[in-house]
């Protein structure tokens, strides 16, 4: 299920606050969907696992000049971040253990060039 959060009034990364992001789109998908059985010591059947949930999802943010944020040294690197973000209405979002894996050119926005960044998170959950 896609859902998209277009629009993002603070993002963070790292707690480094970043001004250029505007749109924040995501999808969670369960990884190994099919069911198996899981038993207990003496082989009785407690239930079934139903695999992991995955986030993926990607960040649009203008290109500015210098950069916020050096998003194709985090991919080169691997590094492995914790991000989050609040939308307009007020509901704050927490991404935890976000892997980069793509950064491309995007389209514009108000006659600005913008960047794609894709990543996967094992975590994307709603702050209290």
């Amino acid at each position: 299920m896609a859902r998209t959060r277009s629009n993002v009034i603070y993002f963070e990364v790292e707690g480094q606050p970043l001004q250029d992001v505007r749109q924040v789109s995501f999808d969670d998908n369960r990884e190994g969907a099919e069911e198996q059985p899981t038993m207990n010591r003496s082989g009785r059947a407690l239930g079934y696992r139903k695999g992991r949930l995955r986030t993926e999802g990607s960040i649009t943010t203008l290109v500015s000049i210098p950069r916020e944020f050096d998003w194709h040294g985090t991919l080169r690197a691997g590094t492995i971040l914790q991000c989050s973000y609040e939308e307009e209405g007020g509901a704050r979002w927490q991404m935890r253990d976000v892997l980069i894996t793509g950064v491309r050119k995007g389209g514009e926005i108000d006659g600005e060039t913008t960047e794609e960044i894709t990543f996967r998170c094992l975590d994307h959950r709603e702050e209290p």
